[in-house]
């Protein structure tokens, strides 16, 4: 089989809407770059069998990034297993905002003032790792709760060499070191409702982490125990300046509520994704 070939029997199986999936499939396969798929077109697929395979896996509705073993997320390659949720673009939003916060910051202080940031429910490290790389001289504690995501947020970790990053496994905060205050917060916490606001594809259901998708029956008892714990440990007392997070579809008035529940003297924003959903809080502790 040709590599023109592969296109048009990828495309024949999927159908002509998932163009992308069959070239990032095939330049995996073929271990070429997706540009090099029409610069090398007359040239030989080596591997026939594993292209096929990775056609009939997405057909079946296997996540990419799993069956290629990465995923891209502010322009750095996270590996990225069923072990963890697959990264995606509208959080970089949160990487975004984080990098204005302190660059308006350095502006007000005349200078770079190293930064503690908890990234809480890390996964693969998209955010906590993307932020250490993006702000060198702050310090980022990445936590998930499991030994498994762990291990992949940790080969991540090695993968880019961050020396002010590291990983703790911890449920939320409750392995943090009570001496180390964070300034910033960010945390993507499962989301998805078991019952109400279970807005899911099937796909999504069937093969990424159940763990990293249901908080519970409104999927925000998580952002509930977190914020508790923030309390309780007095961090807004004790220099913490901005929490970010993100929420799912009809989600704002419920998260609204907690915020002002919790931290009713601060201010906070609610930021839309790139297709206009609110997505994203903002709130600046006062």
């Amino acid at each position: 089989m040709k590599i023109s070939e592969a296109v048009k029997y990828g495309k024949q199986i999927l159908g002509n809407d998932y163009s992308l999936d069959v070239e990032v499939l095939l330049a995996f396969a073929a271990k070429i770059s997706r540009e090099q798929i029409y610069t090398q077109d007359d040239a030989d697929l080596l591997d026939d069998e594993l292209f096929k395979q990775l056609i009939d896996e997405r057909r079946k509705g296997k996540p990419v990034a799993y069956l290629i073993g990465k995923k891209e997320f502010y322009g750095i390659d996270f590996f990225v297993d069923e072990r963890c949720l697959v990264p995606r673009p509208e959080t970089e939003m949160i990487v975004d905002e984080v990098i204005e916060y302190f660059n308006e910051k350095n502006i007000e202080e005349g200078g770079f003032k190293e930064g503690l940031i908890f990234d809480v429910g890390t996964g693969s490290g998209a955010i906590g790792f993307s932020l250490a790389k993006m702000l060198p001289d702050c310090r980022v504690f990445c936590f998930d709760i499991g030994d498994g995501v762990a291990a992949v947020a940790n080969k991540n970790l090695d993968e880019l060499q961050l020396e002010n990053a590291s990983v703790v496994v911890s449920d939320l905060l409750a392995a943090a070191d009570d001496d180390i205050i964070p300034e910033v917060i960010v945390a993507n916490l499962p989301y998805i409702g078991l019952e109400k606001y279970n807005f899911v594809d099937d796909d999504v259901k069937a093969y990424e982490p159940h763990l990293a998708l249901f908080g519970g029956f409104d999927g925000l008892d998580l952002y509930r125990k977190l914020f508790g714990q923030i309390l309780e440990r007095d961090y807004p007392g004790r220099g913490l300046k901005l929490i970010m997070g993100e929420f799912g579809f009809a989600q704002l008035e419920e998260i609204v509520n907690l915020i002002e529940g919790a931290f009713g003297s601060s201010s906070y924003k609610i930021i839309p994704d790139l297709s206009g959903i609110d997505r994203f809080f903002k709130i600046l502790i006062k």
